[in-house]
Parts: structure tokens; sequence; C-alpha cells
């Protein structure tokens, strides 16, 4: 297979132990088939160190394609190409996600969408691909460098405005100290209230289902964190404790800790309302 896409001569400079290691060398030999560089078979020995090197490139020397990258990790790896056709009609929600993105990446001016698309389809079978109405990426071990590299470098956008498929398998609280995956981003304590004001937002839209899904709900110390959350905010309490859905969906998952805090209040509640109709019959 190396031979075929990568010539002999590279092929031949390629270690047996070395492509064992590789759990992604079907794909590395397409991705670098058309390499000019002299080192082609160096890209095999670490492919992830490699990846984030030219994304680091990409970062300082292509600003479109970056800004590309970043939509497709915000869009968790399936960008519309309407976004990039049909600026008039854009939703006050891209408008207000591609603001948040340019000031984070720090630039003095918002590219046009068209200049992004440009500079994204120069990596077309590299990072992404084209179809007829999307621009997706590559390949998904190619998505996960991609989510890992550039989604730690704009996580203020990633948590207010990204797609909470991404957040929720994707990210998780580096204070938890509990298993996770290689390419998880692992947010430090300053950005946790960012990530609980993102799952109220889910919540007071009422979808149960967004937030009961989160990854890192199966382990017993963020669900603390998260009851500490909700019990400090009044509002999300009352939605949380009222509404049969979070006590369903806690209850099928096996989240215990929930369960029990959702049927405390709900039997506190009802204490206290039996305690205001006995005063009332009282007067």
């Amino acid at each position: 297979m190396a031979a075929f896409y990568l010539g002999t001569e590279v092929a031949s400079k390629l270690k047996i132990e070395t492509l064992k290691n590789v759990e992604m060398f079907p794909l590395l030999c397409m991705l670098y088939a058309n390499s000019t560089s002299n080192d082609t078979a160096d890209n095999f020995v670490n492919p992830y160190e490699k990846l984030e090197l030219e994304l680091n490139l990409i970062r300082y020397q292509n600003e479109g394609a970056y800004l590309g990258l970043a939509l497709l990790v915000l869009f968790n790896k399936i960008i519309p190409k309407t976004l990039f056709t049909n600026n008039a009609t854009l939703s006050l929600k891209t408008e207000t996600l591609y603001t948040s993105l340019c000031q984070e990446c720090k630039l003095s001016t918002t590219p046009a969408f068209s200049y992004i698309l440009t500079c994204l389809l120069d990596f077309q079978g590299t990072y992404i691909t084209e179809t007829e109405n999307f621009i997706v990426a590559v390949h998904d071990k190619i998505f996960d460098i991609i989510s890992f590299y550039v989604g730690k470098q704009i996580l203020d956008t990633v948590l207010q405005y990204g797609n909470w498929t991404f957040i929720s398998q994707r990210v998780q609280f580096e204070s938890i100290n509990e298993r996770h995956c290689d390419f998880s981003i692992l947010i430090p304590r300053e950005y946790e209230r960012k990530y609980f004001d993102r799952i109220a937002v889910e919540i007071t839209n009422n979808k149960y289902f967004n937030v009961f899904c989160v990854n890192q709900l199966q382990y017993d110390s963020f669900q603390h964190a998260f009851l500490k959350f909700v019990s400090e905010n009044e509002m999300i309490c009352k939605i949380m404790t009222e509404n049969m859905w979070p006590l369903t969906l806690s209850s099928l998952l096996g989240y215990t800790q929930i369960v029990e805090f959702v049927m405390f209040k709900r039997k506190d509640k009802k204490s206290n309302l039996t305690e205001i109709k006995f005063d009332s019959c009282s007067d």
C-alpha cells in the first residue's frame, strides 16, 4: 500500500514496526500521496505531532483556512455551504458566533465567508472534503486532531455557540480527574461556569436529552458539580424539579445523585405546600 501511494523510494524507508503502531496508516498514505517533501517517511513516525505542527503553521500563516477549520469545529465537522454563500440571510446566532470567533482569534477585521471558503478548499483531501451542500471533515481521525488542537484555542466561542453534540462528547472538566479519550478537550476551572451557563441554556429551552447526553455525567464527581450549580440557580432548580424529564432520564441512565436530588426537592416542595394549605385552613 505504501509503495502504491508514496512510491517505492519512500516505502523502503518505512519500518514495519513503525507502521504497526500507526492506526490510520491507510489514511496517511492517501494524505501524503502527493507530497513533495523529502521527509514524507517521517510523517509516519509520529503522525499526530506532525499534523499538530501543520495546524500550528496554518494558525499563524493562513488566517482564512484557520477560521475555516475553527468553523468546522464549531459545527461539529459538517458546515452547510449556505454559510459561505448566503451571507445576507445569516441568523443572528451565526453572526454572533462568527463575531465571537474573530474576537477570540484576535482579528481586527472579520474576513468574508467567501474568502474563508477559498482558503479552506486549498486543503481539500487533506483536512476537508466538499459535497454538493456541505464542507465535511475528510476523516473522523483527522477531525479528532483538528478539534483537539483548534478547540482549545477558541474555548469561549465553543462553549457559548458551538454544536452541543461536540461539547457534550468532547469537552470534560480537568478538575474531576476522570478517564477521558485521548482527544478530549480538558477545560480548566475558570471555564467551568461558562460550561454550566451553556447547560442552563439547554435546560431553559427544554432540551433535556441534550443535557443528559453529556458524556461526563457518568462520573459522580461531575454530577456533584452539576447539582451544586443547579442548587445555586433558583430558576434552573425549579425547571429541573418541576418537569418530568430530568427525573425520568436520570433514572433511566442511572445518575443516582440527580435522582435523589430531584426526589428530595419534590418532596420538600410538597411538604411546604401542605404546610401553607394547613396554615390557610387554620386562619
